[in-house]
């Protein structure tokens, strides 16, 4: 590893840790929008079939209030390094945002998006703004790049491979700090940000060139009055540059006629064995009895000067149950005498290079500046299905001083031998992950269909053909007619999903007769499909599921699956209709049904259910009433109300009233606020007449 890749790779690892600071959230975003508000009053009085008290208060109904929007977003250093004025520029960029990097190397910085706002704020990401770059060959990960070849670097080859391109992303998703009211089955402890990274390989520029980038974030701005759609400038919440200084590279090794690892989706045999290429990364797709294949790599003097390459295996790179054996570009084998081959370049002339082993390694002698010359790399491997062989191949320059010698390879490249196989197993509805053996319980009610996600990964290199099969279900049912138990058989149905997202996308079933293909190397998921028969009685009935391959010829089992078969209740209780003897409502301002309850008819401008919406700080009313029914005085009614955790009490009076809607000055009554909790003084009632409460509270 050189001095640029060692500090590219070390600064890098200390961005992606960096922990001097963390972001905050604003103190003062306020309540959650989305929070319901809400409130049941209840009465007590005196029993007058006893005279006693009564032991349970009569409730209510429910009345609620939605808090409304107010958003706020800030793009930061996920560091907590300040964004101001000075980052505007590669130049005012943070110490730890600044890294120096080879052309092709990686720059990656992890940045922070902050909701400041009380509502979960979706933040698109615009084409950063940059210096010395393309914005468009900047990218939004999730999280951060990983070395898919293991060479103890991130480069563009890296970028380019499926594990660090599937984290693209071009929004993020932030739920507010504290408690999501959108997700009402659970209570969380939201942080309000979330991380994300900005990365870019680092261009074929001059040394000691500047370049740097910065994201650019859009989301919703509580305005004081609405929350409009705005972006990140450099004068509002200000840029949080980056910078990379630009150093120099030498050698560098791809696929046959790539060296640069850019190769074409494109493909050559070797032997009987189709080798396919991409960017930097060559696979192989051999035969089930093949145990060996071999590859042409290119080198390229990516350096200033003449040089000697030698051609190594770094560390790790050649895994466990492979050989690998270098070649000369005739599948020669390298000797001390040396085999001399021609080069003719439009820069250089002609001239020729030898290929020789060198003190025991196998070294092309004299190639010069911006040339390439080709050599062969036989791998033999242990025929193992479902294996995967991953094989780095690298180059180490003999001008270059190695810092690390553990591994002196300049460039890396990678040969894949896939042997013919497959995984499969329960899904997670995402391709890009393996498929998993754990059982994937689900539930259901009687007559519900239920579905489990499946997926197949065909980890060789040619394409097969796969159905799946299951064991019998049988579920205990009630007969509806003489209500005795007897049995159902089920027999599940399998489709394909093409997204992976756990959703069926055709009604075409997958058969033994109408197979599934898979390519070589991809994922394809398929949905289960289970109709629980109606009068299941409660139970948990499990289950295999086997795939049949039609090349691999193996089958692979998921552990049990499960379906439990819910509990239900189809008697709905009644609604109180006040036959109790007291009938008690509660009204909000604005709400969305005026019709009366419980016989009790709104006053103008109120109603059940949700009432109008406020924002923190906002002011809510509310109505309750609490009427006497009975045909006879009831005594010591007294109405209360426990505020909701989200509202400050602000004021509260109480007054009776007759049958006819009259105030009846003779019968006082207060209303007063002990901790939380409103209550009446005791009021006697004539038949017909009622106590009304007034409320006023304000969202915190």
């Amino acid at each position: 590893m050189k001095p640029t890749h060692l500090l590219t790779l070390m600064t890098a690892l200390a961005i992606g840790s960096a922990s001097a600071a963390t972001p905050t959230v604003s103190a003062t975003k306020g309540t959650n929008a989305g929070t319901v508000i809400t409130n049941v009053a209840t009465a007590t009085f005196d029993d007058p079939t006893t005279g006693n008290p009564l032991a349970t208060p009569i409730p209510s109904n429910a009345v609620t209030t939605t808090v409304m929007e107010k958003a706020a977003f800030n793009i930061t250093y996920a560091d907590g390094s300040s964004d101001t004025a000075s980052t505007n520029t590669p130049a005012g960029a943070p110490a730890t945002y600044q890294i120096s990097a080879v052309p092709g190397q990686a720059a990656y910085f992890k940045y922070t998006a902050v909701n400041n706002g009380n509502s979960t704020q979706n933040i698109t990401l615009l084409a950063p703004a940059v210096t010395g770059l393309s914005a468009s060959s900047v990218k939004y990960y999730s999280a951060a790049p990983i070395d898919t070849n293991a060479d103890g670097r991130i480069d563009a080859t890296d970028l380019s491979a499926t594990a660090n391109t599937s984290k693209e992303i071009t929004s993020l998703t932030v739920a507010p700090a504290g408690d999501d009211p959108s997700t009402k089955d659970k209570v969380e402890t939201n942080t309000g940000l979330q991380d994300f990274y900005l990365v870019y390989a680092t261009p074929s520029v001059a040394k000691d060139t500047v370049v740097g980038a910065t994201p650019i974030g859009q989301g919703q701005q509580w305005d004081g009055s609405g929350n409009p759609v705005v972006f990140e400038t450099a004068t509002t919440l200000y840029y949080q540059y980056n910078k990379v200084t630009v150093q120099t590279a030498s050698g560098v090794v791809g696929p046959s006629g790539f060296p640069a690892g850019n190769a074409t989706a494109t493909t050559y045999t070797s032997g009987s064995t189709t080798i396919s290429e991409l960017n930097d990364v060559q696979t192989a797709a051999p035969a089930k009895a093949t145990t060996s294949v071999t590859f042409t790599n290119t080198l390229k003097n990516s350096g200033d000067q003449n040089d000697d390459f030698t051609l190594i295996v770094p560390p790790g790179g050649a895994p466990t149950g492979t050989i690998v054996t270098f070649l000369t570009s005739t599948g020669a084998a390298f000797n001390t005498t040396g085999e001399t081959f021609s080069i003719t370049s439009g820069t250089n002339g002609t001239y020729n290079v030898t290929y020789k082993l060198v003190n025991g390694a196998p070294t092309i002698i004299g190639l010069q500046p911006g040339d390439s010359a080709s050599y062969q790399t036989k791998v033999d491997y242990t025929n193992t299905p479902s294996a995967k062989y991953s094989v780095q191949i690298g180059v180490d320059s003999s001008k270059e001083i190695d810092v690390d010698p553990s591994n002196t390879a300049d460039d890396q490249t990678t040969n894949v031998v896939n042997v013919p196989g497959v995984t499969f197993g329960n899904g997670d509805n995402n391709a890009t992950t393996a498929p998993t053996d754990t059982a994937a319980p689900a539930s259901g009610n009687p007559g519900q269909t239920v579905t489990f996600p499946l997926e197949i990964k065909n980890t060789g290199g040619s394409a097969d053909t796969y159905y799946v099969t299951s064991s019998t279900l049988t579920f205990t049912v009630v007969d509806t007619a003489t209500g005795a138990q007897t049995t159902v058989n089920v027999t599940p149905n399998y489709y394909p999903d093409a997204d992976c997202n756990g959703v069926a996308d055709s009604t075409t079933e997958i058969t033994s007769s109408n197979l599934l293909s898979v390519a070589g190397g991809a994922t394809s998921c398929v949905v289960m499909s289970v109709t629980i028969p109606a009068g299941a009685t409660v139970q948990n009935v499990t289950f295999n599921e086997t795939l049949k391959g039609t090349l691999v010829g193996d089958t692979a089992l998921t552990v049990a699956d499960e379906i439990t078969v819910n509990l239900t209740n189809t008697n709905v209780p009644g609604t109180n209709t006040g036959g109790s003897g007291f009938a008690m409502a509660k009204f909000v301002e604005g709400g969305a049904t005026t019709t009366p309850y419980q016989g009790i008819t709104p006053p103008t401008g109120y109603g059940t259910g949700l009432g109008t919406g406020v924002v923190p700080g906002g002011t809510i009313r509310y109505v309750i009433i609490g009427k006497n029914t009975y045909n006879t005085t009831l005594s010591g009614i007294v109405l209360s109300d426990v505020l909701d955790a989200n509202v400050n009490y602000a004021a509260a009076t109480c007054a009776v009233y007759s049958l006819a809607n009259t105030l009846i000055a003779s019968k006082t009554c207060t209303a007063s606020n002990v901790s939380g909790t409103v209550r009446t003084s005791g009021v006697t009632l004539a038949s017909g007449e009622y106590v009304r409460v007034d409320l006023s509270v304000t969202v915190k």
